[in-house]
This record gives structure tokens, sequence and C-alpha cells, in this order.
């Protein structure tokens, strides 16, 4: 009788972390198709906005963009992020020695026999 009593126990306590799991997981469910839902609201947005802008303005961004794009590359390098050099893995090392060894090679494409370089996996 005390077995029983035990494992009925067990099993009202898996069923109520079951439920627990459950309630987690519906909750992390909604909360991402919210958060989906934002996000494409304001993917509409910009779009609607980049539809609005003149080519001049346009023109403008790009110009912008690369700007920005130019002063992060400067800022990463000089950040040091990059900074440091270490040894090639023995596999990455063979792997770009047979890649420089393969320039200049004609390309053929889809070549029966032995494949030099071609687009097939």
């Amino acid at each position: 009788m005390g077995r029983l009593t035990g494992d009925a126990k067990e099993a009202v306590d898996l069923a109520r972390r079951a439920r627990k799991a459950l309630a987690a997981r519906t909750a992390l469910a909604e909360r991402r198709e919210k958060e989906r839902d934002l996000v494409r609201t304001r993917l509409h947005a910009v779009e609607a906005l980049l539809a609005s802008l003149t080519p001049e303005q346009l023109t403008a961004l790009a110009g912008l963009e690369q700007a920005n794009t130019a002063e992060a590359q400067r800022e990463l390098v000089a950040s040091g992020a990059l900074s440091g050099t270490r040894a090639p893995t023995p596999a990455g090392e063979r792997a770009v020695r047979y890649a420089v060894e393969q320039l200049g090679k004609p390309y053929e494409w889809g070549r029966r026999g032995r494949p030099r370089t071609t687009a097939r996996g």
C-alpha cells in the first residue's frame, strides 16, 4: 500500500511538472509570436519608408551606409579584435595549399573522369 501511495505521489509530481513545463512553453511561444509580429510591423514600416524615398534620397542613403560601414571597419581594426596571428590548423593549411595549387588550372564544367575543378560536390 505504501508503494502505491509513493507511485501516486510521483505521478502527481510528474503531472505538475509537465503542466508547469507546458505553461512555460506556451508563454514562450506567445512571446515569440508577439516579437515576430512586432518585427514584421517594423519591417513593413521601413519598407514603406524606403519606397517613399526619391532617387536622390536613396543615393544619399547609400553614401551614408558606405561611410558608416567604412567607419565600423576602421573601428574594428583599431580595436585589436583582429590582431594577433596564429598558426593554421593542419587541415586548414592543407586546404589552402590545395586551393592555391588549383589557381590558373582550367575550369572544366562537369568533366568526366578524375575531377579537377567542377561545380559539382
